[in-house]
């Protein structure tokens, strides 16, 4: 989002430097983690239809709100006229979120209900990252209205919602951990 949507600025380097290191860390877990392993690892009481089902609800409510903004606008005389202000010619979080996010989301949580184990690692992976973003915008939604007062593009009123996000988030990505937790801490105590 800061490289795609964000003027460009003096920072620019470090956000092309940011987008490489979240690339290449993807490439690094998929590459690096032995996914059979893993998934035996998570043993006990995971509960993989209530994560799969939370997943889902948060990618359906996001594409829900991005297509309530999209939808109406695509026969409109100036579709993109909700951009005007933004600096955009088009919306880069509408394409990151449908084509990416949303999409990988809803396979990921599907894998997980199937027991796949791709569909731990991958569901897991997305809901840490939502806990992020979650603070990331409630940043950003801070920021952003204290240097611009008037812009439709951020509100502060929307940063205790976005903490709030966080910390529900916290749940269900402690409880895809909590297995993985348990086991750490018996090899562990099998080594000492």
């Amino acid at each position: 989002m800061l490289l795609f949507g964000t003027p460009y600025n003096r920072f620019f380097l470090t956000y092309v430097a940011m987008f490489g290191l979240a690339l290449w860390s993807i490439v690094a877990v998929l590459v690096q983690t032995h996914v059979p392993a893993l998934a035996r690892q998570v043993t006990g009481r995971f509960p993989a239809h209530g994560i799969a089902i939370y997943a889902w609800t948060v990618a359906a409510l996001n594409a829900v709100v991005w297509l309530r903004a999209i939808v109406p606008t695509i026969s409109a005389d100036n579709p993109g006229a909700f951009l005007i202000g933004s600096g955009f010619s088009t919306h880069p979080v509408y394409v990151q979120d449908l084509a990416i996010w949303i999409t990988v989301t809803i396979v990921a949580a599907a894998w997980l209900w199937r027991s796949n184990p791709w569909g731990y690692l991958i569901t897991t992976s997305i809901l840490a990252l939502w806990v992020i973003e979650a603070l990331g915008i409630a940043t950003d939604q801070w920021f952003g209205s204290q240097a611009d007062p008037s812009t439709d593009f951020a509100s502060a009123t929307m940063t205790p919602a976005f903490l709030a996000w966080a910390v529900l988030g916290l749940v269900p990505l402690g409880l895809a951990l909590r297995p993985l937790r348990r086991h750490a801490r018996r090899s562990t105590e099998g080594v000492s």
